[in-house]
């Protein structure tokens, strides 16, 4: 069980895609109307998809000093949604998350460094209880400004 969980969490997170309004060395809130929390997992001799509805968080960026950067994301855990009641039930139940006693996994980020054309984001994941520092893979897709509301926006992919 904790090898699936590990495997779906390290996925979920490494699909978000945060966007937000700033500059480098501004704050960013996380978009949910433009991002996703989505992971596949292996079952038998498939994949399954699904994605977590229901999150929120914030991101500092400074593209000038990307190591002044900091994340920090909260996930709903009974927003888990694989389209399938009965599975969704089961893995949201006390077998696996038990959302009711665990309502929600975090990150936060304690360090960024760059990796070539990547940023490395050095955590803290909390799930069920357990804290774990973890590393993300994150691709800046892009800084700029929207071209409907001229905000200031930016993009990031977890690898």
């Amino acid at each position: 069980m904790s090898r699936l969980i590990r495997h779906l969490i390290i996925v979920a997170l490494a699909t978000l895609a945060p966007t937000g309004s700033g500059f480098a060395a501004q704050d960013y809130t996380i978009d949910t109307a433009h991002s996703s929390v989505s992971f596949s997992i292996r079952h038998i001799v498939s994949r399954t998809m699904g994605r977590f509805n229901d999150f929120s968080g914030s991101i500092a960026y400074d593209a000038e000093n990307p190591a002044n950067s900091t994340v920090n994301v909260t996930i709903v855990m009974d927003s888990f949604d694989t389209d399938n009641a009965r599975r969704d039930g089961h893995i949201k139940s006390a077998d696996f998350f038990d959302v009711e006693k665990y309502p929600e996994m975090t990150f936060v980020s304690s360090s960024v460094e760059t990796k070539g054309d990547m940023l490395m984001v050095t955590g803290d994941l909390t799930l069920h209880g357990v804290t774990r520092k973890v590393v993300l893979p994150v691709e800046v897709l892009g800084v700029g400004t929207h071209p409907m509301t001229k905000a200031p926006v930016a993009g990031f992919g977890l690898n």
